[in-house]
């Protein structure tokens, strides 16, 4: 187009352009570098009749990437391997990648404006976009622009369209500059009609630095390792296979690598095959004194004349039987296939899956302390009693010798103490204590043990509530027991009690309702709820073993058992502490949860029964003051598919136990396995009063259903069955492969059953 001469310099005429409604086209990722220049080619001439003119604009950026390519293995080592059970077994996975080089490629993209600056509709509109890379004018590559979308300019109309051009592989520079020149023709210009003329722009645009894609890569596993890399090269970790836990004879573990950009995956498959194993077993008694926080000498129990076996289900509701052997501590069973079984030491039954299982237990006092064969005297006088009132009582214990009792006052000398008193005289009879279970043992001076009394008194709190706190105790002078014999602990004076102030409170919300509920709901029909209760314990060495031990109560209260909601108030108790001349003392604490029941079983023809326990029984090393039950009774109990509370003849001598987990604490993760306790009932024939016999058979299991041995039960025999749900509060969790260590922190509901008859 010639140039009018306005004034001193050049101007072309301009022509207001419609805004263009396309929008620049991007991909991503990318890095951009945008520049837009506008090239107004002089080619618009006269409009006439038969033809028009045409200008153009293009606008343009620059792509590069540099995309990396991966390959990906996966290996495990060894491929294959024979693990015997009861040992674990390793493999090795390793995951090895490579990377290639670079795959560059660019491309510039943008779009091209093209305006009808006549006066008639544009005919045959076409684009090409052309690419060179100055100071060549060689043209490098050609796209033509589809203009489909609108191929018709009308008289003063201006559309816009996208266009991309790739830059030849052996072309491309970062940083460069280079040209695109936009050609837009039509078959209609203005004295060139039916000839495909028109008007070329051109746009200088750099070519950015590339985006690097997949230079660094992340590979997840099935296993749930994950690792990155950001070069060729291999990493590795072990996976421990546990035979002890295998439910087959094999295991075939599969694995699979996955590059996460780019869903590349490898595979990779592991063999592991257990073969058999041998059970493997220890037991001592722990034995813990107020000297020390732990153990202070612990003994083996002999298994060398105990039955082991390990029992497997054979598939047919029956079992094999694995023997094996016991020793001093130890015992071992050969040759067991892996899976669950039942082992079997003695009338002890644990069902699990493990390889290792500990049979010890914790006591009291020492190994070697002498056992009480006949009616054995402690004679002993105290004063500074705190004025003796009634429900007040004594408590004394000697956890060297492992003896406990509690209601002490009752061998009080002339019948006391009486209202007001402040002193007692008493003499112990340490073959008749009530704390713990015979046998009793005697107390050796000489072995260090110590003995203790102590007082815990009535007392009521703002809101009424009666509670016993302890408010006196004494350390009594150093003696050993004689065995059929009496010996004098002091008298008073000069033997008094010290006075002990209270330092610790609590204000309890105890939750009968909910306690009544959950064990009304599952429990036995014919019970008799008795009690229920709050305490604050001591125990010599340590609380880890709770009840396992003697201990010495700091704070009772009793609870009602109609359902009761009691928010106690505060009560106020001491630590448990001695005379100062006491060097070696070591209590520690714990509170005592229960609500707990009755069940009365007579058999035929007899004058009177016997009482079986029921209800939950917790310990817990933290101080709740919100008490709420945290496990309840298992659920649908059936013998034989038959109501476990009735009174019934059995079908058989293995009858099938089946129930329900419990419906508190199993969600929570505090339930922990059952227990299934068989008890004989007798008949004692001195005063005809049914009477409770020997445990036949204690058994553990995790499972909801246990079938019985044909060898526990007995032909015209009447039997009781207590079921148990056993959990722990605390940490760690209740191991079934120890279960007979008693600990802190655990809670039992235990209900059971109607009277059985063996047919």
């Amino acid at each position: 187009m010639r140039p009018k001469l306005l004034g001193r310099g050049l101007v072309y005429r301009r022509q207001r352009l419609k805004a263009c409604g396309s929008a620049l086209k991007t991909l991503a990722p990318v890095t951009v570098f945008a520049m837009t220049v506008l090239v107004a080619s002089a080619l618009q001439a006269k409009t006439n009749s038969a033809g028009t003119t045409i200008s153009a604009t293009v606008t343009s950026a620059g792509h590069a990437t540099d995309t990396y390519p991966w390959t990906i293995q996966k290996t495990a080592d060894p491929a294959t391997q024979d693990v015997a059970s009861g040992s674990n077994g390793t493999v090795t996975w390793t995951i090895t990648v490579s990377k290639g080089a670079a795959n560059s490629t660019a491309y510039f993209d943008g779009q091209i404006c093209v305006t009808n600056t006549g006066g008639q509709p544009t005919q045959n509109l076409a684009i090409q976009a052309q690419l060179s890379k100055p100071p060549s004018s060689a043209i490098l590559a050609t796209s033509a622009v589809d203009v489909s979308a609108h191929p018709v300019l009308a008289a003063g109309e201006t559309s816009c369209y996208p266009f991309q051009i790739a830059v030849p592989a052996g072309s491309i520079t970062p940083g460069a500059t280079y040209k695109i020149t936009a050609l837009a023709t039509i078959t209609n210009r203005s004295g060139k009609v039916g000839t495909p003329t028109g008007v070329s722009a051109k746009a200088a645009v750099k070519l950015p630095s590339p985006t690097v894609v997949n230079g660094t890569i992340m590979v997840s596993d099935t296993n749930g390792q994950t690792f990155n890399f950001s070069a060729s090269g291999s990493q590795s970790y072990q996976q421990v296979v546990q035979c002890s836990t295998a439910h087959d004879d094999s295991q075939t573990l599969n694995n699979t690598a996955t590059i996460t950009a780019t869903g590349q995956m490898a595979q990779a498959t592991a063999s592991v095959t257990c073969t058999a194993r041998t059970i493997s077993g220890t037991g001592a008694v722990h034995y813990f004194t107020e000297a020390s926080t732990s153990e202070t000498a612990s003994s083996p129990i002999d298994f060398s004349t105990s039955a082991v076996e390990a029992l497997v289900p054979d598939g047919s509701g029956g079992f094999q039987s694995y023997p094996g052997t016991g020793a001093s501590g130890t015992f071992s069973v050969p040759n067991v296939p892996p899976g669950q079984y039942m082992l079997r030491v003695g009338n002890t039954y644990v069902v699990t899956d493990v390889n290792a299982v500990d049979l010890g237990n914790s006591a009291n006092g020492r190994p070697t302390a002498a056992v009480v064969t006949q009616n054995s005297l402690v004679n002993v006088g105290v004063g500074n009693l705190k004025p003796w009132q009634s429900g007040d009582f004594l408590e004394f214990y000697a956890p060297g010798a492992g003896d406990w009792d509690f209601g002490t006052e009752r061998f009080a000398n002339s019948g006391g103490p009486f209202d007001g008193d402040t002193s007692v005289s008493l003499s112990i009879n340490l073959r008749a204590l009530v704390g713990n279970s015979p046998p009793f043992h005697h107390i050796d001076s000489t072995a260090g043990d110590h003995a203790y009394l102590v007082q815990l008194s009535q007392q009521t709190t703002s809101s009424g509530t009666t509670y016993f706190a302890l408010t006196r105790t004494f350390a009594l002078p150093l003696f050993s027991s004689v065995d059929g014999g009496s010996v004098s602990a002091g008298d008073y004076p000069p033997n008094t009690f010290d006075d002990i102030t209270p330092t610790n409170s609590i204000n309890v919300d105890f939750r009968g309702s909910q306690f009544l509920a959950a064990l009304t709901a599952d429990g036995n029909p014919n019970q008799t709820f008795t009690s229920a209760l709050y305490g604050s314990e001591s125990v010599p060495g340590t609380p880890a073993y709770a009840f396992n031990v003697v201990s010495a109560d700091q704070l009772l209260v009793f609870l009602p058992t109609d359902g009761s909601d009691v928010t106690t108030g505060t009560m106020s108790y001491p630590p448990l502490v001695f005379p100062p001349n006491i060097t070696y003392l070591y209590w520690g604490d714990f509170r005592d949860v229960r609500f707990q029941s009755q069940v009365t079983y007579q058999l035929p023809g007899t004058v009177s029964g016997t009482n079986f326990v029921n209800g939950l029984f917790w310990t817990i090393a933290g101080q709740p003051e919100l008490v709420v039950p945290p496990l309840a009774a298992p659920r649908t109990i059936k013998v034989d598919g038959a109501n476990f509370f009735s009174d019934q003849t059995l079908a058989g001598l293995n009858p099938t136990i089946t129930w329900s987990p419990p419906a508190i604490g199993v969600d929570n993760g505090i339930f922990a396995y059952y227990r299934l306790t068989i008890y004989e009932l007798d008949v004692n024939a001195a005063n005809n009063k049914t009477t409770r016999g020997p445990v036949i058979a204690t058994l553990h299991t995790p499972n909801t259903s246990i079938v019985l041995l044909p060898s526990f039960l007995q032909s015209g025999r009447t039997y009781v069955l207590v079921l148990e749900a056993l959990g722990g509060t605390g940490y760690p969790p209740l191991d079934i492969a120890k279960p007979l260590q008693g600990r802190v922190d655990t809670v039992s509901v235990m209900v059971s059953s109607g009277i059985l008859t063996a047919p």
